[in-house]
């Protein structure tokens, strides 16, 4: 070994980084260097079915890291190694892209570990070692009487009527902006009022119903005279085979005096409080296509139940016991309501919270 340094060092090589170009040369040619495992973990979500437009996001964000560690064996990078490079992307004001590279490079580890090429994460060791980015609300309409102000705007718009069909049925479906230029008629029933979208279409990859209101249904058969015979509901201007651009609606409520990008946050408007309509916010959820996962059981250690046994059975009586009180509670003043609304001759209270609902006699 001290022959070998010595012989490099008289040849003008680095003894340290002639071993570091020795380990990456033998770790890809055994396929365990960072680069192959992150085209090992492309191809993965390549089979999984995700979009090529997630996999060209995934391919740019990790092309962030390969210069620096793309030759380097996956069994010895160290944390400190992928700190660098995030901080590198940091100095440059990308907080957001910095925590989504150490998300992704923790993926790929957590791969290897379970392709046996990895023994651990070490972007477990980063937490709370990068810059929290600060929160940045999108323009969206949270006023009723704004909407109603960008609804009057739409019905005036003086464009073509394929983007002002395009600005109702955003403003009546609360899909995606792509999802609705990329519709094509075979997922319509205006029969039976439903806008099957395929999962394809989908950002969240599961198939989704969209109810259509008579309103939609309308602005839906006025399109289809005009666009019904073409295979998309809104073909591009140069080819039919293509659907509008994606500029084209935010480029219309530009025209209308809106010059932030309204089209994208339209859907958010049944969501806010002041725009929200009287139902529940589970089934808003899942009209926009976004259903609500399974919470997560909390698995307990097998020990742990056991030591913990007579606090949860306490805990248990001391609650069915609180319900029973407050039942109780309410059973009297019911019991005593009752009772004085059959005496007329007894004056009630106003200020009695139960009573003041009452009927005065």
């Amino acid at each position: 070994m001290r022959d070998e340094a010595k012989r490099l060092l008289d040849g003008g090589q680095d003894p340290a980084l002639a071993r570091q170009d020795a380990k990456a040369a033998k770790a890809e040619a055994t396929g365990s260097s960072f680069e192959a495992m992150v085209g090992e973990y492309l191809a993965k979500k390549r089979r999984d079915g995700i979009a090529e437009t997630t996999l060209g996001k995934l391919d740019w964000i990790f092309g962030l890291a390969l210069p620096a560690l793309g030759q380097r064996p996956i069994l010895e990078i160290t944390p400190a190694e992928i700190l660098r490079v995030l901080k590198q992307v940091e100095a440059r004001g990308q907080f957001e892209t910095a925590g989504r590279l150490c998300a992704n490079i923790g993926a790929v580890f957590r791969y290897a570990v379970a392709l046996g090429n990895a023994e651990n994460d070490p972007t477990l060791a980063l937490r709370n070692a990068l810059a929290t980015p600060k929160t940045k609300h999108r323009a969206a309409i949270v006023d009723p009487r704004a909407f109603g102000g960008l609804l009057r705007a739409i019905d005036g718009y003086e464009g073509t009527p394929e983007v002002r069909c395009a600005l109702h049925l955003l403003a009546l479906t609360f899909v995606r902006p792509g999802e609705l230029r990329n519709a094509e008629w075979r997922a319509f029933d205006l029969d039976m009022g439903v806008w099957s979208i395929p999962a394809g279409r989908m950002k969240m990859r599961r198939p989704h119903k969209v109810p259509l209101a008579p309103q939609a249904v309308a602005i839906f058969r006025q399109l289809h005279a005009i666009t019904g015979h073409r295979a998309l509901l809104f073909p591009g201007v140069r080819s039919a085979e293509r659907a509008m651009s994606e500029n084209t609606i935010n480029a219309a409520l530009r025209r209308l005096g809106y010059r932030r990008r309204y089209a994208d946050q339209l859907r958010l408007i049944p969501c806010c409080e002041q725009t929200r309509p009287p139902i529940m916010p589970s089934a808003i959820e899942r009209d926009r296509g976004r259903p609500r996962r399974p919470a997560r059981r909390r698995l307990t250690p097998a020990g742990a139940l056991a030591s913990n046994d007579s606090e949860a059975r306490t805990n248990g009586v001391r609650g069915r016991n609180r319900r029973r009180r407050s039942l109780g509670r309410r059973w009297i003043l019911a019991q005593e309501a009752v009772k004085d609304a059959t005496r007329p001759h007894l004056s009630r209270k106003a200020s009695d919270p139960i009573l003041a609902s009452g009927d005065s006699r």
